[in-house]
């Protein structure tokens, strides 16, 4: 994923390579006759509408989107197809008093699949027609008529502002239930799906796309804007609701109401996607100026029980799939704490303003696990990382499902703690191909941080607590004062016997009560 956050090219492997299709949006008001042909819009259109269309279109057998398109658009790279860009004359809500104004996205390269669009003014649904006269196509020569998609729309932006000055991006729909928001000053960088399906399982991955949407023309003094989307796949439609809210941290509250056609075997809520390429916890295996390179670092995940967990990511050489069991879950997100610049020495990516994802439920979600699919890849062009919620209970043909949770896109991305917890502020991995005559393959080094948590007097420090699978034995564990975080840093010498995957976990501790967050990851290859 560049700076802008989009992703390059096709994905590398079956898993991701759906993730990038098609997805949203259609310009310019369509014309009378054409309003006439669309189906009669209900006064107070709302989250109730979708809802009924949802459940009316899993009685039917599921149709895939239409995805062909002439050469001239299916055979452009990321470069050229980026080149197409909607006219800033013809953005919807041009100039409109509350400020946002949306930007459209052309079909092309692996964006295939376009989607309906609508306004909704006033309780009135207006469709939105496309056309490619709206469009600088920068130098790309196509014929409209060639496209049997019948539109050549594949996704929207929202932008703060009006005319001119709507440069500031606050969330964008692209891909098929790809979607993502930016707080003020942030880069496009980690990203949510609308819902996972058997992702990772031998079942077969399902890829589900938001085939329409609603936007509503929000009101001068509305501190938010709404967006209804249609979700359509093969064992499910859904109905969601989007409140979509600027600021330093752009926060998004979704709703989704799920019907299901089919059983399934495993679904993903509120998936996360970003890209980890390498950093201190995996240095980099060909040449590269940057000493990291990810748009999100780690995962957090805050148990019903109230400990907190920060699980470090890694591209692993084989696919990684584990899970951390979330009875009564409060909140989990995949997180980019560095934020210096000197961390990444990237000026075109600039990693360092990507922000963090956290997810809140809203209500009660019951029994499951936060699911986490790290998957290997040779570049950062890629989404490699995934992680969601699975409940416990698989639902079932002609079931239904509502559920609630709020995401924030920040760069303060330890705010979601408690103050009075220590935070890992970085994790090192040192993997040692000749061990020494103890045995140590893996050395580990974990900072926590947290203001006023080195005052401890080094002679009177707080316990490490260390917990090892089977297959690790641990040689030495102690704790160095870190003045640098104003904390702690604990280096663990380790023999990990096997090349089976096994966790480790770490926190600091103070007559029985935790100080820190738990720091856990899993060891896998020695190289």
């Amino acid at each position: 994923m560049n700076a802008s956050g989009y992703c390059h090219c096709p994905a590398i492997r079956p898993l991701l390579a759906a993730l990038l299709s098609g997805v949203v949006a259609t310009l310019m008001i369509c014309s009378q006759a054409q309003a006439e042909k669309a189906s009669p819009a209900s006064p107070d259109f709302g989250f109730g509408d979708v809802a009924e269309r949802a459940r009316e279109l899993a009685t039917q057998s599921f149709e895939p989107p239409p995805r062909a398109l002439p050469a001239e658009l299916s055979e452009l790279n990321f470069d050229t197809w980026r080149a197409i860009t909607h006219r800033p004359e013809h953005w919807l809500w041009r100039d409109a008093a509350h400020g946002i104004e949306v930007q459209l996205e052309h079909v092309g390269m692996f964006y295939t699949a376009p989607v309906r669009l609508n306004l909704v003014q006033d309780g009135e649904v207006l469709p939105v027609s496309y056309d490619a006269a709206s469009f600088d196509m920068g130098g790309v020569e196509f014929d409209p008529d060639d496209l049997d998609t019948g539109s050549g729309i594949a996704g929207f932006s929202l932008r703060h502002g009006a005319g001119a000055a709507a440069t500031e991006l606050l969330a964008r729909f692209l891909g098929a239930s790809r979607f993502q928001a930016l707080g003020q000053g942030q880069v496009p960088g980690a990203a949510a799906r609308g819902l996972a399906i058997n992702t990772g399982i031998n079942a077969g991955e399902q890829y589900p796309w938001f085939r329409e949407f609603w936007l509503v023309a929000p009101a001068a003094s509305d501190a938010m804007v709404v967006v209804f989307a249609l979700l359509d796949a093969p064992g499910l439609t859904g109905a969601y609701q989007f409140e979509i809210a600027p600021g330093d941290t752009a926060t998004v509250k979704v709703r989704a109401q799920l019907f299901f056609r089919q059983d399934i075997e495993k679904l993903g809520i509120a998936p996360l996607v970003g890209t980890w390429l390498h950093g201190p916890m995996r240095h980099a295996r060909e040449p590269d100026f940057r000493p990291a390179v990810h748009d999100v670092e780690g995962l957090s995940v805050h148990l019903g029980s109230g400990e907190w967990l920060w699980r470090p990511l890694d591209n692993p050489r084989r696919l990684s799939i584990s899970a951390v069991g979330a009875e009564a879950l409060r909140g989990f997100g995949l997180m980019q704490r560095q934020r210096a610049f000197r961390h990444f020495d990237d000026l075109e990516a600039r990693f360092d303003l990507r922000p963090g994802v956290w997810v809140e439920p809203v209500g009660e979600w019951g029994s499951g696990h936060v699911e986490l699919l790290e998957i290997p890849t040779p570049d950062d062009t890629n989404d490699n990382i995934i992680a969601f919620w699975v409940p416990a209970k698989a639902p079932e043909a002609g079931e239904s499902l509502e559920m609630a949770w709020r995401m924030r896109w920040t760069r303060d991305d330890v705010a979601v703690l408690p103050e009075a917890l220590a935070w890992v502020s970085q994790s090192r991995l040192e993997r040692i191909a000749e061990p020494d005559e103890d045995g140590v393959n893996r050395v580990l080094r974990v900072d926590f941080a947290r203001a006023g948590l080195s005052t401890l007097e080094e002679s009177d420090p707080p316990e490490l607590e260390v917990v090892v699978a089977d297959a690790v034995e641990v040689l030495d564990a102690r704790l160095m004062p870190h003045p640098e975080v104003d904390g702690w840093r604990a280096i663990v010498r380790l023999k990990h016997a096997t090349e089976q995957p096994a966790d480790v976990r770490l926190r600091l501790m103070q007559e029985g009560e935790p100080l820190s967050e738990t720091w856990t990851y899993r060891l896998a290859d020695a190289s």
